[in-house]
């Protein structure tokens, strides 16, 4: 699990978000949707990869793996063993809604 605040104007949000285990990361398939956490658009929501090409593995190193993400028109990202815990694949909530410094309700 990884704990991640947010500071907004008002007050601070805690979300906490389950992270990719090592099985799963070798069990993605080309199209599968990946989140990054602690990593928002502008609207609020969590920024979404998606898996471009199957993971490679190594016979002689169990422990590693690389999967290429694609996130947009030209941003290409590699998710390995080192950087498993910076993505999700269930969604995070999306951030509170601050206008003027005043939490808006929707």
């Amino acid at each position: 699990m990884v704990n991640i605040i947010s500071r907004t104007v008002l007050t601070e949000v805690f979300i906490v978000v389950e992270s990719i285990k090592m099985y799963q990361a070798k069990n993605l398939k080309v199209g599968d949707i990946v989140y990054a956490i602690g990593y928002y658009n502008s609207d609020g929501t969590a920024q979404r990869f998606k898996v471009q090409g199957n993971p490679k593995t190594w016979k002689r190193n169990t422990e590693r793996v690389k999967v290429t993400l694609k996130r947009g028109l030209k941003e290409f990202v590699t998710l390995t063993e080192l950087c498993l815990e910076e993505f999700s694949l269930t969604e995070p909530e999306p951030l509170p809604k601050v206008k003027g410094g005043k939490l808006v309700q929707s």
